[in-house]
């Protein structure tokens, strides 16, 4: 969370950790700052604390998260943060809209379609066994 000078919400993002294995990692479920704090850099750092939350407390393999794929705008941001599309999920958003992954970008040409959540977990779980923790941090840095 974020505070303003005044005491209001600037911003903040809820996640969690989860996964087992290989594939324990953080999960971005929300990301949100007020309108008159935007472009400031502060979803930014919002997304560096919580990555560095999940690696040097929960010891993450790595963060994910999923945006509806109309959401173009929030696309573009998380790729200007470093993040990358690895899968397509149909019908995440309860049969009412595509999810996107996105994970910090890595070095390979990862990019699937599910035509399910169960399809989706699969790939998930090899994604999570190609890559070694160590090399995961890395990504983080």
């Amino acid at each position: 969370m974020a505070e303003a000078p005044d005491g209001g919400l600037m911003g903040y993002v809820i996640g969690k950790a989860e996964g087992e294995g290989p594939l324990w990692h953080g999960h971005v479920s929300a990301v949100t700052v007020s309108p008159e704090y935007r472009r400031l850099g502060l979803a930014q750092n919002l997304m560096d604390l919580f990555e560095d939350i999940c690696e040097k407390t929960h010891n993450a393999f790595f963060v994910d998260l999923f945006v509806r794929e109309s959401n173009k705008l929030a696309i573009g941001m998380y790729e200007k943060f470093g993040y990358t599309i690895y899968r397509t999920v149909l019908d995440y958003y309860s049969g009412v809209g595509t999810g996107i992954g996105l994970l910090p970008a890595i070095n390979c040409n990862m990019s699937v379609d599910a035509t399910s959540k169960h399809d989706a977990t699969l790939i998930s779980q090899l994604f999570g066994l190609l890559f070694s923790r160590n090399h995961l941090k890395m990504l983080l840095i």
